[in-house]
């Protein structure tokens, strides 16, 4: 890998390392426990971030740099003491932004075939994330109002 990719490799890596699921994961929003379907999904997209994270920074040692996780934006800090139902819908928009830009990134170029495989692994399961969050929400299995 050339280290023309390295630069969008770090900022994925940093994306999938400080996203609002990994906030979330940390600080617990309030639910209950009839919501279980709703706290399964948020556990699983952040694991999914975390391998990804994994194998991103593999890639990035491999390309001669170094992993470097950063600081969680400021919008996120601002976040305490919510209901994960709240939190749906800005999880939704957030990881459709994510999306939107692994597509702009893949299409930048990226010349290894193992982090080109990796990008479009991300793009899908995401947008199955968020497709599922949308079921959730339109079922009404955590209720926005709420949590």
């Amino acid at each position: 890998m050339t280290t023309d990719s390295l630069p969008i490799l770090e900022q994925a890596f940093r994306r999938e390392c400080r996203s609002l699921a990994q906030y979330l994961g940390e600080s617990w929003p309030w639910t209950r426990r009839k919501h279980g379907a709703a706290q399964d999904l948020l556990r699983a997209i952040i694991d999914d971030e975390r391998r990804w994270a994994a194998r991103l920074a593999d890639l990035i040692e491999q390309a001669g740099g170094v992993p470097a996780p950063g600081n969680y934006p400021t919008e996120f800090t601002e976040l305490h003491y919510l209901a994960l139902g709240f939190m749906l819908d800005r999880l939704v928009r957030f990881i459709d932004a994510a999306v939107v830009r692994l597509e702009r990134d893949r299409a930048a170029g990226i010349d290894n075939p193992a982090a080109r495989a990796l990008f479009e692994e991300m793009i899908e399961r995401k947008r199955g994330q968020s497709e599922a969050l949308h079921r959730l929400a339109a079922a009404r299995v955590v209720p926005a109002a709420l949590g």
